[in-house]
């Protein structure tokens, strides 16, 4: 097998040919990093802006980290992954600003 020494459950996908194979597997959140090490920053204020119809990454993860972090707020807005959509757009303005004029 080509993938034999990263294939670590090809004994698994033996019995179920339908499984994935573990290198082709996403991470979750929780698995990716940012939620594992949400405690060194949790008192950090932080600005998270979403996008609705966001296809790339779920709005279950920004609200999975907005709970982890305890000076945080979640912007959802009416628009994709880009942050040229114009809702995007504006609700970065406007975070970037409210971030300088509180200091």
């Amino acid at each position: 097998e080509v993938f034999a020494d990263i294939d670590s459950n090809a004994q698994d996908r033996k019995k179920n040919p339908l499984q994935q194979p573990r290198y082709l597997a996403k991470p979750s959140a929780a698995e990716s990093g940012i939620l594992k090490h949400t405690h060194q920053t949790k008192h950090i204020p932080t600005q998270i802006i979403h996008g609705r119809y966001d296809s790339v990454c779920p709005l279950s993860d920004a609200w999975k980290l907005q709970q982890q972090l305890q000076k945080c707020t979640l912007k959802i807005t009416v628009a994709g992954h880009s942050s040229k959509d114009p809702d995007n757009l504006v609700a970065l303005q406007t975070a970037v600003k409210k971030s300088l004029s509180s200091k």
